[in-house]
């Protein structure tokens, strides 16, 4: 076998927009019609979730076989001509909320400006709902124990929708609505975005940002999600992509689940739930060997079960668990609930 000897390669995703990358170097253009090398072979790999689809398995076609592969990360021998596809479906981790979230903070910026063209430390705020969110009401303190620090005024930015919005830690309200009166800590610290409710004053995201470069900053990675990184270039205002040169620090655990519906219990055609005691008996209705999701969630977005079967039915032990309010969130046949259960 020569090294100029070549296959035919296709390599596509369901999401157009979402980054493939190609040995860790981001595929310039999509969908890839080409050629690669005989027996050589090549890694795929892709974001968990796009702004509101999560990556569900790459569909791999090889000789007219097609195989199923659930990682974001694929290996393709490269024996035979290859037709690779990334498939995402409809997001179904409920921890992942629609609304506003700490996106990306530079507390040590030397790039961009404000605008008196002043080098400030700045935090992105991303909106992950599919309508525009004014920052009227709320709040955004780098003092945990002081939530009211700084509360945004009639005139701040409204966010669009899947859109970015700049606040600049500048120490100087005088420059404009989007401006704190406290600059952030170049070391590290944590930053809380809140809202004013009518019972007080609740938290709606949090981030805890390590130390980082003038010229670099520290992020969520893809947009709004749990993973947090050294992002080896800001991007301000702009999407958060994957990158080789970007570091994953650490993954939040928990992120608040903010919509909760009130049925007790689903019975329908597809799934029965049932409880005796500490077991909840999750029922498949139909013989079909489809997989069933089943996550049990803390209020305050802690996954503490989960579960993926085709069988007929699965007993949940809530066994050990405090008395209190948890939520059971079912996927299957792409259709969805969230049941509230108290223990």
């Amino acid at each position: 076998m020569e090294l100029t000897d070549t296959l035919g390669l296709n390599i596509s995703s369901t999401e157009p927009a979402t980054p493939i990358f190609f040995n860790d170097i981001e595929m310039p253009v999509l969908p890839y019609d080409g050629k690669y090398f005989t027996g050589r072979k090549l890694v795929l790999s892709v974001p968990e979730f796009t702004d509101a689809r999560r990556f569900e398995h790459w569909a791999i076609t090889e000789d007219g076989s097609t195989r199923y592969v659930d990682s974001l990360s694929v290996t393709l021998p490269m024996n035979v001509a290859t037709i690779a596809q990334a498939v995402y479906t409809d997001s179904s981790d409920p921890v992942r909320r629609a609304g506003l979230y700490i996106n990306e903070v530079s507390a040590n910026n030397e790039i961009f400006v404000d605008e008196e063209f002043k080098y400030e430390d700045w935090i992105e705020i991303y909106n992950s709902s599919d309508y525009a969110i004014s920052m009227d009401d709320y709040y955004i303190t780098n003092d945990e124990n002081n939530l009211g620090l700084f509360q945004f005024s009639i005139g701040a930015d409204t966010i669009p929708a899947h859109g970015y919005g700049i606040v600049w830690c500048s120490a100087k309200t005088n420059r404009g609505a989007m401006h704190t009166d406290f600059k952030l800590e170049k070391d590290g610290g944590k930053i809380i975005l809140a809202k004013q409710t009518q019972d007080g004053i609740a938290v709606v995201d949090s981030m805890t940002y390590y130390k980082h470069t003038k010229r670099t900053s520290f992020g969520r990675c893809p947009d709004g999600s749990a993973n947090l990184v050294l992002f080896d270039k800001a991007t301000f205002k702009q999407r958060n992509l994957s990158s080789s040169y970007n570091e994953l620090v650490y993954v939040q655990e928990s992120q608040m689940v903010t919509k909760l519906k009130a049925a007790v219990y689903i019975d329908n055609t597809q799934i029965n739930v049932s409880r005796t005691g500490d077991n909840l008996l999750i029922n498949k209705v139909d013989n079909r060997n489809n997989n069933v999701e089943a996550s049990l969630i803390s209020v305050t977005g802690a996954r503490l079960q989960q579960v993926r079967f085709s069988g007929s039915s699965y007993i949940m032990n809530l066994a050990g668990l405090p008395t209190g309010v948890y939520l059971l969130y079912l996927q299957y046949d792409n259709q969805k609930q969230i049941i509230k259960i108290i223990r």
